[in-house]
């Protein structure tokens, strides 16, 4: 005798059927990456024309790098708890003005020296300062 399948068998085959495809589907999808225990990104950014490189050090390890304005924004993994200092330099007729954090708060020292506890973007910013000489 032929199998004949019933109205019943038929719903529970496909049900079966759409739990392996979402099995599959999400299996393939991509996850997101998890925070790492410990570390913070810190984003060093100039949005204004007039700065010509900025210094980082990480005063805990001794490690520094300097970064050319074309080269911003420079973004790098830092063990929480590290202090840094930043250090700015501008190009002629600019003057520096502050470091502006992503939290609002702003600091016009330079260098700057932060203690990193969290992930951060630190802002360089830099006024045109006219050349009285040119009038």
């Amino acid at each position: 005798m032929p199998f004949k399948p019933t109205p019943g068998l038929i719903i529970v085959g496909a049900i079966i059927f759409i739990i392996i495809i979402g099995a599959v589907v999400l299996a393939a999808a991509p996850s997101k990456p998890k925070a790492v225990v410990g570390l913070a990104v810190v984003t060093v950014k100039c949005e204004t024309a007039g700065l010509s490189t900025v210094k980082i050090i990480n005063l805990n390890t001794g490690t520094s790098i300097i970064k050319a304005a074309t080269a911003l924004p420079y973004s790098f993994n830092v063990t929480r708890g590290d202090t840094l200092q930043l250090i700015a330099a501008t190009q002629p007729n600019f003057l520096f003005n502050a470091w502006v954090f992503n939290t609002g708060t702003f600091d016009n020292h330079n260098p700057l020296t932060v203690k990193v506890n969290a992930d951060a973007t630190i802002t360089a910013e830099v006024l045109y300062i006219e050349d009285s000489e040119g009038e």
